[in-house]
């Protein structure tokens, strides 16, 4: 019954619109029931504290998606990083041409930097 309830829970708030568009999204559903069941298996929740269970296992699935979220993104950044010094070797030792695919951000980025142009120039 309690599990039941924690899972609903944790399913309820990946459903949200904060954290419905990342890819690992079962991912931090998992990492959040893992550490809601151990707050219930170790009895963390205070009812002297507090009277609401719900909020409280909210804020550590919670805590549990944005932890997630951020190491996702270190990673990202570190893979990222290191394919831009390698591929900076390999284009060195190499005579053909590359390409590149840009990144979401530069993409971002360069839209930003057409649209003040537009309005600038309007």
């Amino acid at each position: 019954m309690c599990g039941l309830a924690i899972y609903k829970v944790c399913l309820g708030l990946s459903n949200h619109g904060k954290f419905s568009g990342y890819t690992w999204r079962e991912d931090m559903l998992g990492d959040a029931l893992t550490k809601c069941t151990k707050a219930l298996l170790n009895r963390k929740f205070d009812p002297d504290r507090g009277f609401n269970p719900f909020s409280y296992f909210n804020m550590i699935a919670n805590h549990e998606f944005v932890h997630r979220i951020k190491v996702e993104k270190k990673h990202f950044d570190m893979v990222n990083k290191y394919g831009e010094e390698h591929l900076r070797d390999f284009a060195e030792d190499c005579d053909e041409d590359i390409y590149v695919k840009p990144t979401f951000t530069s993409k971002l980025g360069e839209f930003y930097n057409e649209e003040m142009e537009i309005s600038i120039s309007e």
